[in-house]
């Protein structure tokens, strides 16, 4: 029942107002995490499949977004390292397909930099500057299909790279990396 216009004091129950029982009724802060830079990916996939906005928009309840315009972030969310990490912590689904919900990421295991070790500041910057990179490639649209097919290359090849890039930064080596190939 909504709270009483004159009503004194705290009330455990709804605002006041004349609300149906479907309505919202309570503030929704975070709304405006929509309207900032922000990675965005769906609840129910089948491999990693992060993008990310500068746009604006609004999404709706089968996508997550973290609020953050980190393009490090973007490129280790993406790499095999992440499917790797996809397979031994969240759900797995009918079809292959996994749920990377809240409870479960909290714990996903990104590498945090340490900003007095040079390398490790290198390596995040070529992460970076590679998912860029990948950005504009994404957004190109081809006018002929050997452009469509040189764009498929690029992507290929930046992504072959980027990954390779992560795995080096995650100190994996050649044998982890042909494990983690072969599980995922």
């Amino acid at each position: 029942m909504p709270k009483p216009v004159d009503w004194k004091g705290e009330w455990k129950g709804r605002k006041p107002g004349s609300y149906a029982w479907y309505e919202i009724q309570d503030a929704i802060d975070y709304h405006e995490e929509f309207s900032k830079p922000k990675i965005v990916y769906p609840n129910i996939c089948k491999q990693p499949e992060f993008t990310f906005d500068q746009s604006g928009i609004y999404t709706n309840q089968k996508t997550f977004i973290i609020p953050t315009d980190d393009l490090y972030l973007l490129g280790i969310l993406n790499s095999s390292v992440s499917m790797f990490l996809f397979t031994q912590m969240f759900p797995k689904l009918r079809g292959d397909f996994y749920e990377p919900g809240w409870v479960y990421f909290q714990n996903f295991p990104i590498h945090v930099v340490d900003p007095s070790n040079t390398a490790e500041v290198q390596q995040r910057d070529q992460i970076i500057n590679l998912v860029g990179k990948m950005l504009e490639l994404l957004r190109y649209n081809p006018t002929t299909p050997q452009e469509t097919e040189q764009l498929q290359g690029f992507i290929t090849a930046t992504t072959k790279f980027l990954d390779s890039l992560v795995t080096n930064h995650y100190g994996l080596a050649d044998e982890d990396v042909r494990i983690l190939e072969s599980t995922t």
